[in-house]
């Protein structure tokens, strides 16, 4: 069972101090000092544990058979419905930004947001950017639900305009993708194989997976892929090995495949070692213990107990 510092303080200590760290941008940090202090497993907030042992990332994230799997906490993720945006805070360069905004857009959409060339972020991803910034306030609520719902109706009308912009626009590229003469490769075309009547995959969770795709491609790559290169950058020898890997096993643009890329041992290492350094995504993954309770990293946790491995 778990028996965890900061089980005996008290439910208002707890969430105060969730609370302010959050919306100062200190959560994740002062997670870390907790755990180096009081061991693997702790009490975040009254309903939400916090576990760092190795174990518990296969634990909660990846299906264990005989165990039911954990859900994703309904705070972070609203039962996919578009209108409902993740709330994954990060930082932009704007080169990178508008870099990996295109390649999401190929990647995701088959068409480029022409960032590069226009030397400027998409309108959209600059609705999102800023809306993801008003939104963590509003994610500082889900220790008070009490106060929730008050918080969302106080919301100036530019938030909620930012939100409706958002769905609208990944609603619209799935709305238009049966209408293709020709579909692309690319994401949202996995999505509709043999789908397009979505009897598969609903309609909204189509529109939903796209939001969280779009959000996840954009700022959060450049932020990783920015630090990643100040790392190069700071360490020429580390820099002229990957240069020098790269350009033995590619001579022309078009060797550059996917199955090649993975056999790039010191390219992987390099972007392994960028995400472990500087992980953008400031916080965990939450879950939600399935029915019954179940262990993970050796602790049992009760069934509703939210549970998450910092990153």
């Amino acid at each position: 069972m778990i028996d965890s510092a900061g089980s005996n303080l008290s439910s208002t200590l707890l969430l105060t101090f969730a609370a302010i760290s959050l919306v100062r941008g200190n959560l994740i940090l002062d997670q870390l000092k907790i755990h180096e202090k009081c061991g693997d497993v702790f009490r975040l907030a009254p309903n939400e544990i916090s576990l760092t042992k190795e174990e518990a990332w296969n634990d909660i994230y990846v299906h264990r058979p005989g165990h039911a799997d954990p859900t994703k906490d309904p705070v972070w993720d609203k039962g996919g419905t578009p209108d409902e945006m993740p709330q994954n805070i990060v930082t932009s360069l704007d080169t990178e930004s508008w870099f990996t905004v295109d390649v999401v857009g190929e990647l995701a959409l088959g068409e480029s947001f022409g960032c590069l060339a226009n030397s400027k972020l998409h309108p959209w991803a600059n609705t999102l950017n800023n809306f993801l910034k008003e939104m963590i306030y509003t994610a500082a609520t889900r220790w008070y639900p009490m106060i929730e719902t008050m918080v969302f109706k106080l919301l100036p009308k530019s938030v909620m305009e930012m939100q409706r912009k958002h769905s609208e626009f990944a609603n619209d590229r799935i709305n238009k993708r049966p209408n293709l003469e020709k579909q692309k490769p690319d994401f949202v075309a996995s999505f509709m194989k043999d789908n397009l009547d979505f009897h598969k995959i609903s309609l909204k969770e189509t529109q939903s997976n796209l939001a969280i795709l779009l959000v996840a491609g954009t700022d959060a790559t450049a932020t990783s892929m920015s630090e990643t290169l100040l790392y190069l950058i700071q360490n020429p020898p580390r820099l002229h090995k990957l240069v020098s890997e790269i350009r033995k096993t590619f001579h022309r643009k078009k060797d550059i495949e996917i199955a090649t890329l993975r056999d790039l041992s010191y390219l992987n290492a390099v972007i392994n070692e960028g995400l472990r350094l500087t992980n953008p995504v400031p916080g965990g993954l939450p879950r939600v213990v399935p029915p019954g309770g179940d262990i993970y990293a050796d602790t049992f946790v009760p069934a509703g107990t939210s549970i998450s491995v910092p990153l």
